[in-house]
Formats: structure tokens, C-alpha cells, sequence
């Protein structure tokens, strides 16, 4: 009778990042709408200025260790203190992250278990 159906875990708010000079953050939101991955495909897209994670097996070409550090659904947010990553970003958008951090919300795309991040629409935090 409940076929077709999946739980609905809700959250607060929509999924972000933000980007400061402390590192790539990915809030709580972003963790529950995929699932808790063990890890994920980054991937930058530097023409449309837009970031993604997908979800992925850990023998996939390319997989980041990602939300599972520690066991359990009580992870409230996950920090990535990639110096070449947070260079990368900075260069792309043109940012001093020294003088401000910024946040922008994800569109997660429920067929490809993935979340999209427009940084050219990213608030200064």
C-alpha cells in the first residue's frame, strides 16, 4: 500500500555552503536531503560559476570521503579545509575571502542524488 513512497526526514531551512577563509562548509540540510553519504563527487563548473556534489561509492574515479565521519544521523554540518579547493573557489569568483565569507543555497536534484550551488548568487555571510 506504501509503495512508491520514501521517509521525508525533515530540516531546517534549504541546503547551503559557505566559503570562508576557515574552509567549504555544508550545512546539516545539505547532509540529510542525500542521505548521509559516505562520500560524493566535487565538481566545479568555473564558466557558470557553480559548484556540485553527487553522491558515489568509494571506488568511484574521483570520490571524496564526505558526511560519514562519525557514525549516526547526528552530524550537523561537514567542513572541507582544502587550502587548494578554497584557492580555487576564490580565483574563480574573484573573492578576498580574508574580507568576508559567503553563503548560497543548493538545488538538490533528487534523480542524480546531487546538489547544485550557483555561487554567482552566493551572499556574503
Amino acid at each position: 500500500m506504501l509503495d512508491g513512497f520514501k521517509v521525508y526526514y525533515l530540516t531546517t531551512g534549504l541546503p547551503t555552503i559557505s566559503i570562508t577563509l576557515n574552509g567549504v562548509s555544508f550545512n546539516k540540510t545539505a547532509i540529510v536531503k542525500m542521505e548521509y553519504p559516505e562520500h560524493v563527487l566535487l565538481m566545479i563548473n568555473s564558466e557558470e560559476k557553480k559548484i556540485a556534489i553527487q553522491a558515489c561509492d568509494a571506488d568511484s574515479p574521483g570520490a571524496t570521503p564526505y558526511f560519514r565521519k562519525r557514525k549516526g544521523r547526528d552530524i550537523v554540518s561537514v567542513r572541507w579545509n582544502n587550502r587548494d579547493l578554497l584557492s580555487t573557489i576564490s580565483k574563480i569568483m574573484g573573492w578576498d575571502l580574508k574580507d568576508s565569507g559567503y553563503r548560497a543555497q543548493g538545488d538538490y536534484l533528487e534523480n542524480e542524488n546531487a546538489i547544485v550551488f550557483d555561487l554567482s548568487q552566493a551572499t556574503p555571510i
